[in-house]
């Protein structure tokens, strides 16, 4: 994941991420900030050259993110950020506020955008946020979708197996009946003659 910090004039480093201001080369002596502050500043920096009302101001620093906004926090945090700076070494005036209307960071002050961690040539890019949320989607889809495959299945398996159970009983009983009008209509067996035994005598 890419990391930006921000060079202004070409000696004092400013990290958005880690909320703080260093001398260049001097990362180990990072002076803190807060982080309503390093969203004042970052605001600033990316809209150098022009005014950024109050109102924006105070709507993307602290009402966006839950926080209580008003004019004292935005005057202290300016104070801090201003001080911060002219003890770096810097005497420029960074940041000008354009009265009743708002602050800006004019354009003539050389502030260098630094990657630190470039993507390297090649490499996909990284799903941003809503990519990873339509992915996420379409799996939950998918994995519904599959169940209702296995309960369809499932359910007719189970209808086909009472189908076939309901209908034994039904053949075991005609099969049955079959047997026994047979047993009824059936030629009994014919009896077989005795014979007679006849005591032949011998005349004396």
């Amino acid at each position: 994941m890419s990391q930006v910090i921000y060079r202004i004039e070409g000696s004092i480093i400013f990290s958005p991420e880690d909320t703080g201001l260093y001398r260049h080369n001097q990362a180990d002596s990072i002076v803190a900030i807060s982080s309503a502050a390093a969203r004042l500043f970052t605001l600033l920096i990316k809209n150098k050259g022009h005014i950024v009302e109050r109102e924006t101001i105070l709507e993307k620093v602290w009402d966006e993110y839950g926080l209580q906004a008003s004019n004292n926090n935005l005057n202290q945090c300016l104070s801090i950020l201003r001080r911060i700076i002219k003890n770096m070494g810097i005497d420029k005036n960074i940041i000008e506020t354009i009265p009743k209307v708002g602050l800006r960071i004019s354009h003539v002050i050389q502030i260098e955008e630094i990657n630190l961690h470039p993507p390297v040539p090649g490499d996909p890019p990284a799903p941003d946020r809503r990519s990873r949320k339509k992915i996420k989607k379409k799996l939950f889809y998918s994995a519904l979708l599959v169940g209702l495959l296995l309960m369809f299945s499932l359910f007719f398996n189970i209808f086909h197996l009472y189908n076939s159970y309901q209908s034994r009983p039904a053949s075991l009983s005609l099969l049955n009946s079959t047997r026994g009008q047979a047993a009824l209509c059936a030629v009994p067996p014919a009896e077989t003659p005795r014979l007679s035994t006849v005591s032949l005598r011998t005349p004396h």
